[in-house]
């Protein structure tokens, strides 16, 4: 009989903490339904190609409404002129693909102002002709997403390739990220 009272309260007590241990693993789940425990919130928002480019985080715009554009400035830190035969993005979680890279600012006046002066000699997924970038140079690249229904109020991960030249005829490609809130 005295095994008997023990096993009861053995039982009992695995009953009331797991049931306790229930109830905390379904407010987990809820809370992470709704988003509130969503890792986009605690994360921060980055550019990076490296070294050899920089990109600056606060001069990267996703702007999903209206427009559906993504602006990124990029500046030359590589030590001598470049050519840039090539700039490709690609969202790595499907929410977007095949942008065209509709502008690139050649007067260095950058702003996230939505309108555009008029389209240089780029056009495409990859530029028709190329562009020298100086050293130390910034150049302010426009990549035109409409018809892809980019996402809103949410971070997306972006790839992107920009492929240049040191010497005519020797293409070297630079992966870089972007991590960026679309608005």
């Amino acid at each position: 009989m005295r095994w008997n009272k023990r096993g009861q309260a053995a039982l009992e007590f695995l009953t009331t903490y797991g049931w306790a241990f229930l109830v905390i693993l379904v407010m987990i789940g809820a809370l992470s339904y709704f988003g509130i425990l969503s890792p986009d919130r605690f994360t921060s928002e980055r550019c990076n190609f490296g070294t050899e480019v920089v990109c600056n985080k606060d001069e990267a715009l996703l702007t999903a409404a209206d427009t559906e554009t993504l602006r990124v400035k990029l500046q030359n830190k590589m030590g001598n002129a470049v050519t840039i035969t090539g700039f490709e993005i690609t969202a790595t979680d499907g929410s977007f693909s095949n942008c065209v890279l509709s502008y690139v600012d050649t007067n260095n006046d950058f702003s996230f102002d939505t309108t555009v002066d008029g389209p240089e000699d780029f056009a495409g997924a990859t530029m028709l002709s190329s562009h020298i970038l100086q050293n130390n140079e910034f150049e302010d690249f426009r990549f035109d997403c409409a018809g892809q229904d980019l996402p809103t109020n949410r971070k997306v991960p972006i790839e992107a390739k920009l492929t240049y030249q040191t010497q005519p005829g020797f293409d070297k490609d630079l992966l870089g990220e972007l991590y960026l809130t679309a608005n």
